[in-house]
């Protein structure tokens, strides 16, 4: 499975050469060691589970990274915040666009749409915290694990 990250750096090594005037199949061979960056080791613990890990900060060169908390919003009206990285857990408020989201950090959870990243967040406009799934996220970036 791809990473969602290597997908985005990808993308951004397409879109420069674009507009460099370079062929696509030549700007991908010169980015392959930045694309080796991407993957990462899965931590796997004592009961054997295995849980993948986001890639290196230097593979998402494409996208905005942050390390810690920054002012994220949701893709769309009535995103649930819920109480845990899953939606068979309560939700203990919505995020709407307008409003401003404190992103703090993220884990892996249920997958959304083949999404498996969900943000810790604080809704500065209601006061609600929990998780929601990077699906409904504008930004993808959250690079520091809960």
């Amino acid at each position: 499975m791809i990473n969602k990250h290597l997908l985005r750096l990808l993308a951004g090594v397409a879109l420069a050469a674009t507009v460099m005037g370079v062929s696509s199949t030549a700007a991908l061979a010169v980015s392959a060691p930045s694309a080796a960056l991407a993957s990462s080791d899965s931590a796997v613990s004592s009961d054997g589970s295995v849980t993948p890990s986001k890639p290196t900060q230097q593979a998402a060169t494409a996208a905005a990274v942050h390390n810690g908390p920054f002012t994220n919003r949701a893709t769309r009206d009535g995103v649930h915040i819920r109480l845990c990285p899953s939606t068979s857990c309560g939700s203990s408020g919505l995020a709407y666009r307008s409003h401003l989201l404190t992103d703090n950090c993220y884990t892996a959870g249920q997958s959304i749409f083949g999404n498996i990243w969900w943000d810790r967040i604080y809704d500065r406009s209601t006061g609600k915290s929990g998780w929601v799934s990077e699906y409904y996220l504008q930004d993808k970036g959250q690079f520091r694990h809960c």
